[in-house]
């Protein structure tokens, strides 16, 4: 029947899914997916209010950018004391990544892939300035220039599989919360 949820859309064969309801796959996934978009406002309220906070301690102009997606790198680039140009590489860098995903999408895959690998140089290169601004910021914080890598650490995760990989991806997923926190409410 039309419109009717069909496991078998999404790749999984008739042993994979004997005896379940395909209801309740839909219904884990969804739950999945709510735990996932609350954890994602509550981090983003977070950074927003730590990074308001460190603007304000820092004597920076217009901490309330912190509560705007893009405009908060603008924030970061100020508290830093740098240019904020890289967002250019930032937008750049979202453009080309979106024209090469419309050339897939019509068979062009050559310049698609071309696109694809400038916009991830463009991308990289804004992330390393991002990186070089929480470095100042710490810096400037009194606080150790080095916190702004730990972050990185997350990389290990292309290591092969081993426990390491899960302490390494916890180590670069918490440590911008404890980073920013500290950055905000310490008393130094």
């Amino acid at each position: 029947m039309a419109g009717e949820f069909n496991p078998f859309m999404l790749g999984l064969n008739e042993s994979a899914t004997a005896g379940v309801d395909p209801s309740v796959i839909m219904g884990f996934m969804m739950i999945f997916f709510l735990i996932i978009f609350v954890i994602g406002i509550i981090s983003y309220v977070f950074f927003s209010w730590a990074m308001m906070t460190t603007a304000k301690r820092m004597k920076t102009g217009s901490p309330w950018l912190a509560w705007i997606p893009v405009a908060n790198f603008v924030l970061k680039a100020k508290m830093a004391k740098m240019h904020w140009w890289p967002m250019i590489s930032f937008a750049a860098g979202l453009a080309v990544f979106f024209i090469g995903g419309l050339f897939m999408a019509f068979q062009l895959a050559t310049v698609g892939m071309i696109l694809f690998i400038l916009g991830g140089i463009a991308l990289l290169v804004f992330c390393v300035f991002s990186v070089i601004w929480d470095w100042k910021i710490c810096v400037a914080r009194k606080r150790p220039g080095w916190w702004a890598l730990l972050p990185l650490v997350a990389l290990g995760l292309y290591i092969p599989v081993t426990p390491l990989n899960w302490i390494f991806y916890g180590i670069g997923a918490v440590w911008p919360f404890v980073m920013w926190g500290v950055l905000a409410w310490s008393k130094k």
